[in-house]
C-alpha cells in the first residue's frame, strides 16, 4: 500500500509537470497536458486497482481518458465570458464518472467533483502573484495537475 502512495505522488507530481509543460508555451505544445495528464491519471487508475476487469470497467477506463482529454482541451469562455475554474474543475472531476459507474461508488466520485472544483478556484483566486521564486500561472498549473490526479483514490469510495 504505501508503494502505492507513493507511486501516485510521483504520478501526481509528473502529472503537475505535464499540465505546466502544455500551459508554458513554446518550445512545449498543450498536448503535454492534454495527453499527458490523462495517461497519467489512467495509469494510476492501473494501479489503484479501480478498473473493474470486464466489458463495462474496459468502456469506463477508455470514456475516462476520452472525457479527461475533452475537458482539458475545452476552455469554457463561450459560457462565462472569462476564465471559470470551478466549472473547468467540475468537469475535469466529472471524467471519474464512468469509473464509478462501473465500481457503483458514486461518494467518492462527488467528493472528488467538488474538491477539484473548488481547487482549482481557489488556486486562481487567493494565490498572490508571486509565490517564493514562482508567478502564479506556474503555480496554479501545477496545483491544477496535481490534485487532478492525487484525488483519484476517492474514485474507489
Amino acid at each position: 500500500m504505501i508503494i502505492g502512495l507513493m507511486v501516485l505522488l510521483i504520478l501526481s507530481i509528473v502529472g503537475a509537470c505535464a499540465y505546466r509543460c502544455g500551459g508554458a508555451g513554446k518550445p512545449y505544445n498543450t498536448k503535454y497536458r492534454d495527453l499527458g495528464v490523462p495517461t497519467l491519471a489512467s495509469l494510476a487508475l492501473l494501479i489503484l486497482g479501480a478498473i473493474p476487469c470486464h466489458f463495462w470497467g474496459i468502456a469506463a477506463f477508455i470514456l475516462f481518458f476520452g472525457l479527461l482529454f475533452g475537458s482539458l482541451t475545452t476552455y469554457w469562455d463561450f459560457l462565462f465570458k472569462k476564465d471559470c475554474f470551478w466549472f473547468s474543475g467540475l468537469i475535469v472531476g466529472l471524467s471519474g464518472l464512468p469509473v464509478a459507474l462501473a465500481q457503483g461508488k458514486f461518494i467518492g466520485c462527488i467528493i472528488r467533483m467538488g474538491l477539484i472544483s473548488g481547487v482549482w478556484q481557489l488556486l486562481n483566486k487567493l494565490l498572490p502573484q508571486k509565490v517564493f521564486c514562482w508567478t502564479r500561472d506556474i503555480v496554479e498549473e501545477f496545483g491544477r495537475g496535481f490534485i487532478t490526479i492525487i484525488t483519484l483514490p476517492l474514485l474507489l469510495i
